[in-house]
């Protein structure tokens, strides 16, 4: 698989369109894969991805140089998930307000 990146997004080759010179092909992923050479020069670059770590990580992408070829690498970021939302009963909390509200309301001190 060939793709741009562009700000860390991956934008797979389309199956069909133009090469940098303007010649149309029918089935232009193959004809990267049989030509890389002009695929880099177009802005493709082969993909590599990788097996996700156990844990929490984040995919990302990034250019890099494995063993003289320059691919595009999928990479792993360490992240901490947010907390779970404490559930609300929002029945219960109306009662609470109304109860609050009743209880401004009673004079204690008369």
């Amino acid at each position: 698989m060939f793709a741009q990146l562009e700000n860390g997004v991956l934008y797979p080759c389309p199956q069909h369109g133009c090469d940098g010179g303007g010649r149309p092909h029918t089935n232009l992923r193959r004809f990267y894969e049989r030509n890389p050479d002009i695929a880099v020069q177009d802005g493709y670059y082969p993909v590599t991805h990788t097996d996700k770590p156990d844990g929490d990580y984040l995919p990302s992408w990034e250019l890099q140089e494995v063993e003289g070829v320059t691919m595009i690498v999928q990479v792993w970021t360490p992240y901490t998930p947010q907390p779970e939302p404490i559930p609300v009963d929002i029945e219960k909390l109306r009662a609470d307000v109304d109860y609050i509200a009743m209880m401004e309301d009673i004079d204690l001190e008369g």
